[in-house]
């Protein structure tokens, strides 16, 4: 644990036993917190950005589920292109093009400029939504194979399920949806 204390002095040590090598590969050990320089730099407070609004309906994804529909073409190469087509203009990328210059209708679901936040403050909002979305404050799961030793750690979504969630608001969707986030 010591050698983490400063972990480019650690990796500046080792460097010598790993070139022979070209590659090496260092495994922290589980209790250790990297240090977060934005908390030491005041960074947090400071950098502010413009979150940007995802709108989330039944239009866009209908639109989405139409041109999905039209990859369903005799090869599979133009079955790959209308796919990247349709997901390109699903995330708004306004110059895609199919072979022969022709055009593809495009999708206006494109995102909107919303409220400024801090980092501080964005980290705090995610927080709250998580909590109150997932409700994972009240959620612990058990994390060992003896009940008796087991320890209860507080369960938070991992990034797999908030896309999966995502995916199914998308897929369900039944009211109108707005997603703040930061490119």
């Amino acid at each position: 644990m010591k050698e983490f204390k400063y972990p480019l002095k650690y990796i500046a040590s080792i460097c010598s036993r790993a070139e022979p090598y070209g590659i090496f590969h260092i495994v922290p050990p589980t209790c250790w917190k990297p240090p977060c320089s934005l908390e030491k730099k005041n960074i947090l407070e400071k950098s502010e950005f413009v979150a940007q609004i995802q709108r989330i309906d039944g239009h866009q994804v209908q639109h989405a589920q139409e041109t999905m529909a039209s990859a369903h073409g005799n090869t599979k190469t133009k079955r790959k292109r209308d796919v990247k087509v349709a997901l390109d203009s699903q995330l708004g990328n306004r110059n895609t093009s199919i072979p022969n210059n022709q055009n593809v209708e495009k999708c206006d679901c494109k995102s909107e400029p919303g409220p400024k936040f801090s980092l501080k403050a964005f980290k705090k909002y995610d927080d709250i939504f998580k909590s109150q979305y997932f409700s994972y404050k009240d959620n612990k799961k058990i994390v060992g194979s003896n009940i008796k030793l087991a320890i209860r750690q507080l369960w938070e979504p991992s990034g797999e399920n908030i896309e999966g969630e995502y995916g199914r608001i998308v897929k369900w969707i039944i009211l109108t949806l707005f997603i703040y986030f930061k490119f």
